[in-house]
């Protein structure tokens, strides 16, 4: 088995480097008179946006570790392992079970002990590591505000403006500045009925971006960033901070805030699109007779009125209106199933009831094994607690035996109310036969919701057949059973 060693960097630029790193594991593999025969590296990788399983390196080292190829690890911390407390105790799972010998190469790093105790440590040593990741990103957070705030790092910029590293200011393109100036100026006018024009407008002037024509979306968004008015703007952290350069600005803030509102307008002017969010009630139910694909749901403006349909994609014809076929189809449902009940009835109400208490005595049953399992845990739990001597945990004994006494009457009411249930059902088998079969089948009436109408027709109709002129229900039938074949009943 091979000594090895593991650095990682969380960028090019950190303080405790790849070098660093590197110099001393061979320092320590030196004191150790352990030769380092393999290095696995992770340079400019964070151990807290990237998972572990995404990290080479690290990846490679693991799969080593696990086939048994590891015996000594070099490590500077325990954080360049992991950031994140889950990620790092698997890796010390691992670790353990392979009984690697660790060796951190930083001087204060506690050196990691395989025990029951050292589990504890160590579980409390990833979420310190967590911790330690969260509160650099939080300082890192709070540089950029502050750097910001003070203007050394004004942020992304837009179109016009670029940043001199070397100066540390912002630099103003003249001839870019002058094509956003005339975004502005064209829009006050209130000559355009759309950004578009605007666009076809700045086409025929040649106006480019990146040697690209302008776009409609590249328009809007730079009439409504802050920056043209002298204003930037920097959101971290659900945080939004604003600071004033004076010096950007190409517009006065009453230009910038009217070519605003212009835009708002010309948004909300635009032609409205056809939602077509309506519950379609047959879909998938409705096919085509000519080519039998199912008919799709669409929405079709005429004037102020909108009409919703259901249509085939390669036949214009077979088309029909949503709300006429789904109110008609309703209507023949109730019908069939008022006929059905007619003359099968207790054929229906006998299956149905049979099923239903199959499904309460299965209930019953489970029911009965928990309050089985429960009471074997109350006698064990019980017997415990009256040997335990110890007054903390004689009443953490007592709590549980509470909740457990109180999860037990839970368990048996439901089983109870599952036998009520039961001997309600076999009572009402009785009272069926003496029941008038015609004003029982009355019971099922208009209006229902779209969803109860919606599971009416998957549960009853096989298919909708639409051609030009007609459309075939045809039902499902529940009372006929031929093998080879599904018989239906049609309309």
């Amino acid at each position: 088995m091979k000594t090895v060693a593991y650095y990682r960097s969380s960028t090019s630029i950190q303080e405790n480097s790849i070098e660093m790193q590197r110099q001393m594991a061979t320092n320590c593999s030196i004191n150790h008179v352990l030769p380092i025969e393999r290095e696995y590296v992770d340079e400019a990788v964070s151990g807290r946006k990237t998972m572990k399983e995404q990290r080479q390196g690290l990846s490679e080292l693991l799969q080593d570790i696990n086939n048994g190829q590891v015996q000594n690890l070099f490590v500077y911390k325990r954080d360049r392992l992991a950031r994140k407390a889950v990620d790092y105790i698997e890796v010390y799972h691992l670790l353990r079970e392979k009984d690697v010998n660790v060796i951190f190469t930083a001087e204060n790093e506690v050196p990691i002990q395989f025990s029951a105790v050292g589990e504890l440590l160590e579980l409390l040593m990833a979420g310190i590591i967590q911790r330690e990741g969260e509160q650099i990103v939080e300082r890192i957070q709070e540089t950029i505000k502050a750097n910001f705030q003070r203007g050394i790092n004004p942020g992304n910029l837009p179109f016009g403006y670029s940043y001199d590293k070397s100066t540390k200011t912002i630099e103003l393109n003249e001839s870019e500045l002058e094509v956003v100036k005339f975004i502005f100026d064209e829009l006050v006018t209130g000559d355009y009925q759309s950004l578009r024009e605007l666009k076809q407008v700045m086409d025929k002037r040649q106006y480019t971006r990146n040697d690209k024509s302008w776009t409609v979306s590249l328009i809007k968004k730079t009439v409504m960033n802050a920056t043209y008015m002298g204003l930037r703007t920097l959101t971290i952290t659900n945080q939004t901070l604003e600071r004033k350069y004076e010096h950007l600005a190409v517009v006065d803030e009453a230009q910038w805030m009217e070519a605003n509102a212009l835009l708002d307008k010309l948004s909300s002017s635009k032609t409205k699109r056809i939602t077509n969010d309506v519950p379609y009630l047959l879909e998938g139910l409705v096919i085509c007779k000519k080519c039998d694909s199912p008919l799709i749901g669409k929405a079709y403006r005429r004037k102020e009125q909108v009409t919703y349909k259901y249509v085939c994609k390669n036949h214009a014809k077979v088309a029909i209106e949503k709300t006429m076929v789904e109110q008609k189809l309703l209507q023949h449902c109730i019908d069939f199933i008022n006929a059905l009940v007619k003359s099968n009835f207790q054929e229906l109400f006998h299956r149905y009831n049979q099923q239903y208490e199959d499904e309460a005595n299965v209930q019953v049953e489970l029911f009965d094994n928990k309050i089985t399992q429960l009471n074997k845990k109350l006698v064990v739990k019980t017997e415990k607690w009256f040997y335990e001597k110890r007054t903390d945990e004689k009443e953490k004994l007592e709590n549980q035996l509470i909740k457990m006494y109180d999860q037990l009457s839970v368990e048996k009411k439901e089983r109870d109310d599952h036998l009520q249930d039961l001997c309600e059902s076999k009572e009402l088998t009785e009272k069926v036969k003496m029941q008038d079969l015609p004003a029982f089948s009355e019971t099922i009436q208009i209006p229902m919701s779209s969803e109860q109408q919606k599971e009416l027709f998957k549960d009853i109709i096989e298919t909708v057949l639409i051609s030009p002129q007609s459309y075939k229900v045809v039902f499902k039938h529940p009372f006929l059973e031929v093998k080879g074949a599904t018989p239906h009943a049609s309309i």
